[in-house]
Formats: structure tokens, C-alpha cells, sequence
């Protein structure tokens, strides 16, 4: 009898904690070593545009951004924009996609902030330059990143 009150007792511990697993729906980062080299270069350019140090800031734009974008990108930056720091900056998903404008890579990204409040970000890039930087909460590309 106590066999299989421990049987029932266990299997009903399997199944709460199965249920409870179903509920969580965090999305993993990509590994590092895994990551395709756009995905590195959003990763990098993001980390550098986030960094709070104007240095880095300006050498991410020149290095990584596309050239119809970087005046505007160091403006913001000149305008007091980008003043947040992120840290633990992961890649999410990296996806091609066409638009009006041609063929798009678009990477979301996870970050946290000083009080690691979770913020996501998407990278928009032309080839292996970046275009775009918007709020992950952007409905615009909500469709094909599944976000």
C-alpha cells in the first residue's frame, strides 16, 4: 500500500512540475559560436552603441552601420540619444526578409538594463551593414521575428 501511495505521490509531482514548465515561454539566446557573422555584427554594434562610453558609440557607427545611416545615427548621439547603458546583450533570432526596399536581415536582441529590467531590440541591416536600430517593441517586423 505505501508503494503505491509513493507511485501516485511521485507521479503527481511529475505532472505539477510538467505543468508548471508549459507556462514559461522564454525565448533562449543563440550561443556565441553559433551565431552567422551579421548576427555578430548586430551583437557588436549594439553592445558598442550601448556602452555609454561616446567612444565606442562613434566607432560602432563607423565601423558597422550602413553610410545613409551614420551621420543620422551620430547626430542622435550628439543629441544626447543612446545615454542608456545595456549589459548581457544576447541574440534571439536572426531572419532574412524581403521588403519594399530589397532583402533585410533583421536580428532581435536581448539586453539588460542597470537594474537588469529586460529590454529587446531589433537590428534591421542590408548585407552585413546595419540600417536600423528599434524598440523591440516596433510592430513593424512583429510578423517575421514572431515577436
Amino acid at each position: 500500500m505505501k508503494r503505491i501511495l509513493a507511485v501516485l505521490l511521485g507521479l503527481a509531482l511529475v505532472l505539477s512540475l510538467a505543468a508548471c514548465s508549459q507556462g514559461n515561454h522564454t525565448q533562449k539566446n543563440i550561443p556565441y559560436s553559433k551565431l552567422n557573422q551579421r548576427e555578430k555584427t548586430a551583437l557588436n554594434f549594439t553592445e558598442n552603441l550601448y556602452s555609454g562610453n561616446k567612444s565606442k558609440q562613434y566607432a560602432a557607427i563607423d565601423r558597422f552601420t550602413a553610410k545613409q545611416t551614420i551621420s543620422s545615427l551620430k547626430e542622435k548621439i550628439s543629441a544626447g540619444k543612446f545615454q542608456q547603458t545595456f549589459h548581457a546583450v544576447e541574440v534571439l533570432k536572426g531572419v532574412n526578409v524581403k521588403s519594399g526596399k530589397g532583402n533585410e536581415f533583421l536580428v532581435l536582441l536581448e539586453m539588460k538594463d542597470q537594474k537588469n529590467v529586460t529590454n529587446k531590440r531589433i537590428v534591421v541591416m542590408a548585407g552585413d551593414k546595419v540600417l536600423h536600430i528599434l524598440s523591440g517593441n516596433s510592430k513593424t517586423y512583429a510578423k517575421e521575428l514572431g515577436s
